[in-house]
């Protein structure tokens, strides 16, 4: 009998995502509902494992094969609240890398206190913050910080590299709101049919 053909990290990568989105759906509805709305593009050539502008989610296969099921869900969750508190949008003229750990505290705090997991070494979670005054006054976690990012969030833009005219990005900010909106409402349905279920099957 012939060998098995060896799983490539793409492949894992590819299947770590699917089932990653499958789990966040089933415990996460939140999350879920807003990362499901983002466009998934398959990129190889994306220094981190994931990222996001706000529209599109992108992912490196091969970079998302170190993972396990469970982190990879954390991180699809924590990408589904870089679109929730549009930072794409609110960083302005502000040093990408620098933007980039100021969320990142922020979002891994939400992350973990949901229930998800993150991977090993991620940036430190920060309570009680915005990601404006963590990026004015860095505390000595993120300014000490030198383990590796998972994601890196984008610049939104159209598909060949324009960006988003003022008023392109003033409706997908509102846009992003209705999403929001809409994730919490099902977030409340979902609960509330769940309970309905377990009672019925008990």
């Amino acid at each position: 009998m012939a060998a098995k053909p060896k799983t490539t990290d793409a492949e894992r990568g590819r299947y770590l995502m699917s089932r990653g989105l499958v789990e966040l759906t089933c415990s996460h509805v939140f999350h879920a509902s807003i990362i499901m709305r983002l466009r998934r593009v398959e990129d190889t050539a994306l220094p981190f494992p994931m990222g996001t502008d706000g529209i599109r989610l992108l992912f490196n296969p091969a970079m998302c094969a170190q993972f396990s099921v469970a982190e990879v869900t954390g991180i699809l969750g924590h990408e589904a609240l870089h679109v929730a508190g549009r930072h794409p949008l609110r960083r302005g003229g502000r040093d990408l890398m620098k933007w980039n750990l100021a969320c990142d505290a922020v979002d891994n705090d939400m992350v973990i206190a949901s229930g998800l997991k993150l991977p090993t070494g991620c940036v430190p979670a920060i309570s009680d913050e915005t990601p404006e005054h963590l990026y004015d006054a860095p505390p000595p976690q993120l300014k000490k910080f030198a383990g590796d990012l998972f994601d890196q969030m984008l610049d939104p833009t159209h598909e060949d590299g324009r960006p988003l005219s003022k008023a392109e990005r003033q409706a997908l900010e509102q846009e992003t709101k209705q999403w929001v909106e809409a994730a919490a409402n099902a977030a409340v349905v979902a609960s509330a049919t769940n309970s309905k279920w377990r009672h019925a099957f008990a």
